[in-house]
């Protein structure tokens, strides 16, 4: 519960630590759903949704900040280009800028940036999918505790995946 409530209050973070969910909290957390003690299981049961939001959260500030360092640094370059080119006519400037627009660095960038974040997110999901996959046979109040905030795991993992991944489990426990 500490640990959650620590992340939770977490508003900014470095480049350093935009992996820290994927490469070190979740690993570290990966025995729980085994753990032989039901009241280590129950409370991870207990707080899976809040870090699954969490986790978003930290990809959502990584990715922003991947994004301003990104354009700032796309932005400079395209200052230093664009100052040590010769002045020529209007016409040809323009033509040259809007050129250059459609085939920007800034333009790729945003698509690379796009699927990267896509990509990581999904990553997140298939995680917090298995641990809830890895919860939910233990049954009894751990998968009560599960299920009491089953809606935000669902906002989370998304119309889709809950559909085709997650709803199906749900039920084959609840019978």
């Amino acid at each position: 519960h500490i640990l959650t409530h620590m992340l939770e209050c977490v508003q900014t973070i470095t480049l350093a630590d935009a992996h820290i969910f994927p490469e070190y909290i979740l690993p570290a957390l990966s025995r729980f759903p085994s753990d032989p003690e039901e009241l280590v299981r129950l409370a991870y049961a207990q707080n899976v949704a809040r870090l699954a939001e969490t986790a978003r959260h930290f990809l959502d500030l990584a990715h922003h900040l991947k994004q301003s360092h990104s354009m700032r640094d796309a932005d400079k370059a395209r200052n230093r280009n664009s100052s040590s080119g010769a002045g020529g006519s209007d016409a040809a400037d323009a033509a040259a800028l809007a050129a250059a627009a459609a085939a920007s660095p800034k333009g790729k960038l945003a698509r690379s940036l796009e699927s990267s974040y896509d990509g990581e997110l999904a990553k997140l999901k298939d995680i917090f999918l298995r641990v809830v996959i890895n919860l939910l046979p233990n049954g009894g109040r751990v998968a009560r505790a599960l299920l009491s905030d089953i809606s935000r795991l669902c906002v989370f993992m998304g119309r889709e995946r809950v559909n085709n991944d997650l709803l199906p489990h749900v039920l084959t426990i609840l019978n």
